[in-house]
């Protein structure tokens, strides 16, 4: 990919001729807000057909598209038009459903329990609804063994076969103690390694891994599990494992071995599939350096040796074909790089060939046929919301399939530009600067923060930055410390200072951004979701010159201190206060950094947005939290403005319209404090 320069941009920028402002109304905000009309479309196992999920009038369907011609041969809903969450082909005639279980827009969304669709048949059916660990279970419980990171159900891995492999905790005891009585505790058992038939409802047990819950693991081409990662098992008394281990042998016969053990903090392991030589596995790994590496891990020796390490950042993310085969991997210095174990694999020859096709643009494969036949193509860039191509392997042909985005068409789309400051510590912190097409004059600055504070801002296409700067906003989106990508010692930087030095970095990228881009007027404005709006609240309490106003979305994090009361003892109380302010239980510190216990130092106009079910349902204590805060700022007389988003939906869960409301408010506001 090209490197564009910062400095060329601005100026070429500042000397166009048309006015950056834009008329706000609803239909601009809503137009990038949506969510995808099409998106992540599956190729299934013959490479003949595509499952692609739809919005339809803020409704989801799964479509499935026949490739030769494009017909719609069937399209499913899940029940209550409830949100499709994940979907993926077991065979080229049954598809894995599983639907949101909460709201994929506000809070945590989580998946429901997997079903089989037959398209052919129109049948749905539960899977897993056979097994003996689960037969008698509710759904509840299901959800909780099958919809979370701890069961991982994984396609590809066994040769000439559209069986998945399914980790299950089978010996769960749950969670003990009443919530919110600091008495809890969760206590982890054993899991069990299957192979599954989705499509016959057959089982196959390939191990018992006794007193660990498994995270991931590795199986060869014989279906011998040589390789697991996990945590260990834990008393009672402990609330929080900070234990991983990583376990390896030769052969099934063989007992297993540790690896590695450590801490979590310093070790974090992905396992991806067979390695460069006989008896390997590749994995993604910070055990044996600073940054994340693709390493491999000996089968003989449990000996991790790194292949590829990158001078800066850490590789984020692996990529494999239709056989699990992995041909790369990816790491983002400002802009996606890759690196290609063997660059004369199938997968990396159609990946290179795409981006060259396409430069200036991210591309990804998304999906593969498992013979290996066909592959989609993703690209985007910051002026591409995302375009969607069939890559025919025996024709090296690539064909269009739809926009991911299409309802913004003819709207406006800027360049998100990298840049990096120095923090006070003189720590490198980069982020991303949005200029505003056709900018003609200095522009109120909007400085947009994540739901971190782990997690990091990437170069692509993002909605909420295009959104801003098609208002006529300069946007800002700052990666400071404590988010991940940029080695383990970045991310341990953020520990303990969610109300001290993460602010400052924050607020050090608005003065570099206002000394050396050009771009800014003095107005500026910050806007975040989750910990974004937590750093969004105590931004403007901390540093009221820089900033004019905040907003926060769905934060609940105004009071740290009533958090952590409500946490189990020994354990998970302490990892929690170490982690927000760095010391141990102190209520006066939790406190100080806390919005709520401050609110009435705001001297600044605030929007505050919170989802009704939440906001109003003392059963959600966290979300009681922001009731205290909007009492707090009433009482103190601080200019603010309370928008509960509230559903139509009679579960009240909340849709696309529903959250293209919220954002017109936020635009509103900002329009109101900025322009």
């Amino acid at each position: 990919m090209q490197h564009r320069q910062l400095a060329t941009l601005i100026v070429t920028t500042l000397f166009t001729l048309a006015s950056a402002s834009a008329e706000i109304t609803f239909e601009r905000v809503a137009a990038y807000v949506a969510t995808a009309a099409n998106d992540d479309p599956q190729l299934s196992a013959d490479g003949k057909l595509i499952a692609v999920q739809r919005n339809r009038g803020g409704n989801e369907t799964v479509d499935i598209i026949k490739l030769d011609g494009g017909d719609v041969l069937e399209s499913f809903q899940f029940k209550q038009q409830i949100d499709v969450g994940l979907h993926r082909w077991i065979d080229s005639e049954n598809l894995m459903l599983r639907s949101w279980r909460g709201d994929p827009h506000w809070g945590i969304p989580s998946r429901g329990r997997p079903e089989r669709f037959n398209f052919k048949q129109r049948k749905v059916e539960k899977l897993f609804s056979g097994y003996e660990y689960t037969e008698k279970m509710q759904d509840y419980s299901l959800r909780s063994r099958f919809g979370t990171d701890q069961a991982r159900i994984v396609f590809g891995v066994f040769p000439k076969s559209n069986d998945a492999r399914a980790i299950v905790q089978h010996d769960f005891s749950g969670t003990t103690g009443k919530a919110g009585s600091g008495r809890q505790r969760t206590v982890v058992g054993s899991s069990k390694v299957m192979r599954y038939d989705m499509a016959n409802e057959k089982y196959e047990e390939l191990a018992d891994i006794k007193d660990m819950t498994v995270i991931d693991v590795y199986t060869n081409a014989k279906s011998e599990v040589l390789a697991a990662w996990g945590q260990p098992k834990r008393t009672r008394a402990i609330t929080f494992n900070e234990q991983v281990h990583l376990y390896y042998r030769a052969s099934q016969k063989d007992e297993w071995q540790i690896a590695h053990e450590g801490n979590i903090d310093d070790s974090e392991l992905a396992i991806i599939g067979d390695g460069p030589k006989k008896d390997t596995v590749y994995v993604l790994e910070t055990i044996t350096g600073k940054r994340a590496a693709l390493s491999y891990l000996d089968l003989k020796t449990g000996e991790i040796k790194a292949v590829f390490r990158p001078a800066r950042t850490d590789v984020s993310a692996y990529y494999v074909d239709g056989e699990h085969s992995l041909y790369a991997v990816k790491h983002d210095d400002h802009f996606p790089q890759y690196y290609y174990p063997n660059p004369k694999h199938l997968g990396a020859q159609i990946h290179q060939a795409a981006r060259k096709s396409f430069k200036n643009a991210n591309v990804t494969i998304t999906s593969f046929a498992r013979n290996n036949s066909g592959a989609i193509i993703l690209v985007d860039s910051d002026a591409i919301p995302g375009e969607y191509y069939w890559f025919d392997v025996k024709s090296s042909r690539m064909q269009k399939l739809f926009d991911r985005y299409p309802q913004l068409e003819g709207y406006p789309l800027a360049q998100r530009n990298p840049i990096e400051f120095p923090a006070r510590d003189d720590l490198r912190i980069p982020g991303y600067l949005t200029i505003p097409s056709n900018l003609t004059s200095k522009r109120p600055l909007i400085v947009l923060l994540k739901n971190g504070p782990g997690g990091a801002e990437t170069w692509g296409y993002d909605w909420e930055s295009q959104l801003y700067a098609s208002l006529g906003f300069v946007v800002l989106e700052v990666n400071h410390r404590g988010s991940s990508g940029f080695g383990k010692g970045y991310t341990k930087a953020g520990f303990g200072e969610w109300g001290n030095m993460i602010i400052d970095d924050i607020a050090t990228g608005v003065r570099w951004v206002k000394k050396n881009a050009g771009v800014t007027s003095d107005e500026v404005c910050v806007v975040g979701k989750g910990f974004g709006g937590y750093a969004a609240l105590m931004s403007i309490i901390e540093r009221p010159g820089i900033f004019k106003c905040a907003v926060s979305i769905d934060n609940v994090y105004t009071d740290l201190f009533a958090n952590w009361n409500r946490m189990p003892r020994r354990g998970a109380q302490e990892r929690d206060a170490f982690t927000k302010v760095g010391v141990e239980p102190d209520a006066n510190v939790l406190k100080d950094a806390s919005p709520r216990w401050r609110a009435r130092s705001i001297r600044h106009p605030i929007l505050l947005i919170e989802p009704l079910q939440g906001f109003a349902n003392f059963a959600y204590a966290q979300y009681g939290n922001a009731r205290a805060f909007v009492d707090e700022l009433r009482q103190g007389g601080v200019d603010h403005r309370l928008y509960m988003v509230e559903s139509s939906r009679s579960d009240n869960w909340l849709k696309d319209n529903d959250r293209q409301k919220s954002y017109f408010e936020v635009a509103k506001f900002l329009e109101q404090n900025l322009l």
